[in-house]
C-alpha cells in the first residue's frame, strides 16, 4: 500500500468528518473524527466516540475502510479517494455498490458486492480512457441518489442534505485534481 495515497484520501475525509459531534437527528449517533460509538462497539472496541484520538481514528479508517478494498489495485488516485470517502460516509457495502453500479452503466459487470478482478479491470480501463470524467460523474450522481433515498425513507435526514451535497461537490473537485 502506498501510505501517501491513504494519507491524501484521509486528509479529504477528515476535512469533512471533523471532531466530536452528537447531532440529535444523526442516525449514526455520536461521532468523533467520523467514527461512531456504535461502530466502535460493533468492532469490539470498548470506548465511546469522544474517547478516541485522531491516531486511533486513522488506524480504524485504514483497517476497516481502506484495506478491505486493497486500494493499490486501482490506478487512479481519485477513484481511491471516492471509494474511501464513500465507505466512510455510507459504509463499505454502499461504496462497493456505488462503484459497481456506476461502472456497470459503461462496462457490463456484476453488481455483486465483491470488488474482484473484473471490477478492478473495468475501473482501471475506464480511468485510462476518455470515459474517466464520465465515470466520476456517474459515481457522484449514484451517491447523490443514495442521499435522496435516505431522505425519502426518513425526512428528518433532510437537515443533512446540504452538507452531503457540498461534500460531493468538494469530492468531485478533489478527484479532478488526482489521477
Amino acid at each position: 500500500m502506498c501510505m501517501k495515497d491513504f494519507k491524501n484520501a484521509l486528509a479529504f475525509v477528515m476535512m469533512h468528518e471533523g471532531n466530536y459531534s452528537n447531532h440529535p437527528l444523526d442516525t449514526g449517533g455520536p461521532t468523533n473524527y467520523g467514527i461512531s460509538t456504535s461502530f466502535l462497539r460493533a468492532h469490539g472496541i470498548n470506548k465511546k466516540a469522544n474517547e478516541i484520538t485522531y491516531n486511533e481514528a486513522q488506524k480504524l479508517y485504514e483497517m476497516y475502510f481502506w484495506n478491505p478494498f486493497r486500494m493499490s489495485r486501482f490506478n487512479d488516485k481519485g477513484i481511491q479517494t471516492f471509494i474511501f470517502d464513500s465507505a466512510v460516509n455510507c459504509g463499505v457495502g454502499k461504496a462497493t455498490e456505488f462503484l459497481q453500479t456506476a461502472v456497470n452503466y459503461l462496462i457490463p459487470i456484476a453488481i455483486d458486492g465483491i470488488i474482484g478482478d473484473k471490477t478492478v479491470k473495468a475501473v482501471n480501463d475506464l480511468c485510462s480512457s476518455i470515459d474517466r470524467r464520465f465515470l466520476i460523474d456517474l459515481l457522484i450522481i449514484t451517491r447523490a441518489v443514495h442521499y435522496l433515498n435516505i431522505i425519502k425513507v426518513n425526512s428528518s435526514q433532510r437537515t443533512f442534505l446540504r452538507g452531503w451535497i457540498n461534500r460531493l461537490i468538494d469530492l468531485k473537485k478533489q478527484i479532478s485534481l488526482l489521477c
